[in-house]
């Protein structure tokens, strides 16, 4: 359920600025987990967390 909503957010902000920069998050944590690099993924999913929640608190009322 919780990532059904950020799904939606995502699709309803994806025209933002950031929309670009999330895909470009996601590859990282792909390209990482598909060349087998865990210490790589995990640092790259670090990363997307902490700059989403950065980007999502802009939006809390």
């Amino acid at each position: 359920m919780r990532t059904h909503c950020h799904l939606h957010f995502f699709r309803l902000s994806y025209n933002q600025p950031f929309g670009e920069q999330t895909i470009v998050e996601h590859r990282a944590i792909v390209e990482a987990l598909v060349a087998g690099r865990p210490d790589q993924a995990r640092q790259a999913m670090t990363h997307h967390l902490e700059t989403a929640r950065d980007r999502l608190s802009r939006f809390d009322t």
